[in-house]
């Protein structure tokens, strides 16, 4: 087939796939009507080879299939406006209703009776209509918890050739994130405010944050172990209400060859499909550490390739995406210093994740023990200060071990009574509101001790000198 008519088989398609997410169903189908006449074309030239006749045919017959699928969807969009028109003109009658001077009910309780009916314009939940979707009609409707669209099912559906790997990608890496939210992160002001500007503020104002104010294609969070990184990730996904990719070495790692590859390339498609969405690279220097090493595979290189092409890709299109297309990635990592410097020039924001401050330290003890009965003697001032150095992760460890002081006293009383076996389980029964008694002050004291600092001063060092040369603020 001649370069010229491969270029306008090309063209059609992408723009029928252009108008269908517009939802322009008619030029959409009227796009992929000239796609199937180029093929059609193509497949009466005496030019045409045998051997490539059968896969033209299997273009067609996939051009016809998506013609009919563009009709169902048209047929569906119109019966979703004529609902959505049908619902505004009920609206408008019972809002004329209020002011009619043949009924003679006070304004006040006819506007209090339409609020309990859920019928004044102020209480109607207006749905967007659907994008373009060929498997469901009402995204939005898809994208509450629990129930989201598989974009293995998508693909299936249009015949993509590697539905095994989307499958295996989303049972691994598709995650809710629950309830996490700015609140429960206790400090790190900093790094909140940077996150904020960097990603929350594009996805909800993307007509403001255009040009060279365009969005940042990834934000690097990096500082020592427990501090908050996935954490950080997470609670910006739930701000922004995405759906959240926690995605690692392993997830991307595949023993074919071109396939590891092959995987990111159809994240970065999930992503795109599930859009607005948050790819997460957890420890991301094991996947992109620096290239040129004398241990490097050539599999790790091409990886390292298709995931700076993607990250390009996500770059080239911040600057005209509106908030149902925005795709964020993010990274977190404790030694930055191996990252490639190709990668760590893609993750434009780099942020430098902190050990706590003392007022961190006293609100990240009073979060962990949240659900515990604590005693009222307890001084967090006191026990900020001796928690100096200690991450969160640390600290969460010291109150674990104090929540265990009940059980090892109670323990302890068995085991100077000799006491064994059902005897032992008897007597823990019969002291199980010892078991529950409230955390005292020396609990947590004796903690502290028990469990040592996680993150080294030579290390902090080394943190706050690769902030000094690479760290955006």
């Amino acid at each position: 087939m001649s370069s010229v008519k491969f270029q306008e088989l090309e063209e059609a398609i992408e723009l029928s796939r252009d108008y269908a997410r517009l939802q322009d169903y008619s030029l959409a189908i009227e796009e992929m009507i000239r796609a199937k006449g180029v093929i059609q074309g193509v497949l009466t030239s005496k030019r045409l080879k045998k051997s490539s006749t059968r896969r033209w045919q299997s273009m067609l017959k996939n051009a016809e299939e998506e013609i009919e699928t563009l009709k169902r969807l048209e047929h569906n969009h119109q019966v979703e406006l004529s609902q959505l028109a049908l619902k505004e003109s009920k609206m408008n009658e019972d809002a004329a209703g209020i002011y009619s001077k043949e009924n003679a009910q006070p304004v006040r309780e006819k506007i209090r009776n339409l609020d309990t009916q859920n019928k004044h314009p102020r209480n109607i939940k207006w749905k967007p209509p659907s994008r373009y979707d060929d498997t469901q009609i009402s995204k939005s409707k898809q994208r509450k918890k629990g129930n989201k669209i598989k974009y293995s099912k998508h693909a299936k559906e249009k015949g993509h050739p590697d539905v095994e790997l989307i499958t295996s990608i989303e049972q691994d890496i598709i995650n809710d994130c629950g309830d996490t939210s700015w609140d429960k992160i206790a400090d790190l002001d900093d790094a909140k405010q940077i996150l904020q500007e960097a990603v929350v503020l594009p996805m909800f104002m993307p007509d403001f944050f255009k040009g060279i104010r365009r969005p940042w294609r990834g934000v690097l969070m990096f500082g020592p172990p427990g501090t908050g990184k996935t954490l950080l990730a997470k609670a910006v996904a739930a701000e922004c209400n995405t759906c959240f990719f926690n995605v690692s070495a392993s997830t991307l790692s595949s023993k074919f060859r071109g396939e590891s590859e092959k995987m990111v390339r159809i994240l970065f498609e999930m992503a795109r499909f599930h859009a607005p969405s948050t790819i997460f690279f957890d420890e991301v220097d094991s996947l992109a550490g620096s290239r040129g090493g004398p241990n490097e595979h050539e599999a790790s290189r091409r990886v390292k390739t298709e995931l700076m092409v993607q990250m390009d890709g996500i770059a080239g299109n911040t600057s005209t995406s509106t908030k149902t297309e925005y795709v964020i990635v993010l990274g977190a990592t404790n030694c930055p210093w191996d990252l490639d410097e190709a990668i760590r020039r893609r993750f434009e924001k780099r942020i430098y994740i902190p050990l706590p401050s003392n007022d961190g330290r006293r609100k990240l003890l009073q979060l962990n023990l949240r659900e515990t009965e604590v005693d009222a003697q307890v001084n967090y001032g006191e026990l900020g200060n001796i928690t100096s150095g200690y991450s969160g992760a640390d600290i969460a460890n010291v109150t674990r071990d104090a929540a265990m002081m009940s059980v090892r006293r109670v323990m302890k009383r068995a085991k100077e009574k000799g006491l064994g076996g059902n005897s032992l389980l008897q007597y823990i029964e019969e002291n199980s509101l010892s078991l529950q008694s409230a955390v005292t002050q020396d609990d947590l004291s004796q903690a502290v001790q028990k469990v040592g600092k996680s993150v080294s001063k030579k290390d902090l060092n080394k943190y706050r000198e690769w902030m000094d040369e690479f760290g955006s603020t």
